[in-house]
């Protein structure tokens, strides 16, 4: 019986996958890059918004404990 071996399940198989995904990964980062120049943001605004003074974070809102639409009891 004859079995086929994936050539990604080889070193040089592996490796060469690995440089395929570097190469990627680069162009996602330039990709990235020119984003940020074209919006005009520093990176962390870019990755997590909520940390900017300027913008509302509504996981930090307090809530109601109480189903009410706040004018008296329900």
């Amino acid at each position: 019986m004859i079995v086929a071996i994936d050539p990604e399940m080889t070193l040089p198989g592996a490796l060469a996958r690995i440089r395929r995904l570097e190469d990627v990964i680069a162009v996602m980062q330039a990709q990235m890059a020119e984003m940020r120049a074209l919006l005009g943001a520093k990176s962390h605004h870019l990755i997590n918004p909520w940390e900017r003074e300027d913008i509302p974070n509504p996981s930090a809102q307090k809530k109601s404990p109480h189903r009410c639409n706040g004018e008296g009891s329900n």
